[in-house]
């Protein structure tokens, strides 16, 4: 018998090396898959019944139309499941591309969930992909409930691809050099059965008030159910909402009334609308409201008066950006230098610390402007 000895250089040995780790890692990973899969499948009991999958399998698209296995996750539903992550196998990340499951927090490889009902949604994770062309490939098993509907949703391509339910769905994406085409979250599967979901929650009034210090924004609901969250955004021309902060949801039956502030406002027009979103991502528009505020040059609000912890806050609506020097004046007459601020043309909020000790009772603030113009306001401290 004749023997070949190959000589490996550095570089050569590392490459093969590397190769021979991917090609390892590619068959234990297409082997557990397939062999959790099938005895999933065949896993039955008296209370879930026979195990529902979804397995997602990641290729390579070669030019040739060619293709090579290089990742993928496995879903797995029966009732005795649960959708925490108790049962679940976390992903360990591969050299090369890496397509998983995100749920609280954490990359799956393999997860285990109760039977869908109504609603569900499957996040998935992709990180190191490089710019070529891949395949996709969901096999679904047993999932085709009466009424029930799954579409693969692509951030990206902002696309909503129908799903076979029982059977093999094939979807083939490009990555180039535009972010949003790797974004970590660019991909995931939503399931619907409208005949089964509750109705959307319903927003029965809302309103806007302009306080001296803020604006104070009330809504009411009912038929809040499986609700995330209540996120206030505001608009300065009605059309470009921006989230400004959020509640928690409290899923509680019956009318609900919830409420937040602005302190942030804007001088000018603010409209405002209030969006419910639910566990499932779904989202619901209150109406928008509006709101108009004065700006009046020079005009200054202290709240709270009176005065504690040594801090005053004072709100200001400046003409033009400059210096302004504050100083307190006692009954008797002595002055307190403060700190000077600039500022800024339009709203300003700013907080004055008190950095000596002074005695409760009334003292004037006096404001002088970048003008050189002076304004004394009372307040009490505390």
């Amino acid at each position: 018998m004749r023997l070949s000895i190959v000589t490996l250089y550095p570089n050569e040995k590392l490459k093969f090396m590397r190769k021979s780790i991917l090609q390892g890692l590619r068959l234990i990973l297409s082997g557990v898959l397939a062999i959790t899969a099938i005895s999933g499948n065949a896993q039955t009991s008296a209370a879930g019944g026979s195990t529902e999958s979804m397995k997602v399998s990641l290729f390579h698209l070669n030019v040739d139309g060619s293709t090579s296995i290089i990742d993928g996750n496995l879903t797995l539903y029966n009732n005795t499941f649960s959708n925490g992550l108790e049962d679940d196998a976390l992903k360990m990340t591969n050299f090369g591309e890496n397509f998983g499951i995100t749920r609280f927090a954490s990359n799956l490889s393999i997860e285990q969930r109760v039977k869908i009902v109504a609603t569900d949604t499957t996040f998935f994770s992709m990180w190191n992909f490089t710019m070529r062309n891949y395949r996709m490939t969901i096999a679904n098993t047993n999932l085709d409930h009466p009424g029930l509907f799954a579409y693969l949703e692509d951030s990206y391509l902002n696309s909503s691809t129908p799903l076979t339910l029982n059977g093999l769905n094939t979807v083939d994406f490009a990555v180039n050099a535009d972010a949003r085409s790797y974004q970590i979250n660019r991909f995931r599967i939503v399931f619907r059965n409208p005949s089964l979901m509750p109705l959307p929650v319903k927003f029965v009034s809302f309103s806007a008030n302009k306080l001296p210090a803020f604006v104070s924004l009330n809504w009411n609901v009912n038929n809040e159910s499986s609700m995330d969250e209540y996120q206030v955004e505001r608009s300065s021309d009605g059309i470009h909402f921006t989230k400004i902060t959020s509640l928690k949801a409290r899923n509680v039956d019956g009318d609900l009334k919830y409420q937040s502030t602005d302190p942030q406002y804007n001088a000018g027009d603010n409209f405002y609308r209030i969006r419910g979103v639910e566990f499932t991502g779904a989202s619901y528009l209150s109406q928008v409201v509006k709101i108009s505020v004065k700006q009046k040059g020079n005009e200054y609000l202290i709240y709270p008066n009176p005065v504690s912890n040594r801090k005053i806050h004072l709100q200001f609506f400046a003409e033009k950006q400059g210096l302004y020097q504050f100083q307190l004046i006692s009954t008797e007459g002595k002055i307190v230098p403060l700190q000077n601020y600039t500022g800024f043309k339009g709203r300003n909020l700013i907080s004055i610390p008190i950095q000596q000790r002074l005695l409760p009772g009334i003292y004037g603030l006096r404001i002088t402007d970048p003008a050189g113009n002076c304004e004394t306001k009372n307040i009490h401290i505390l």
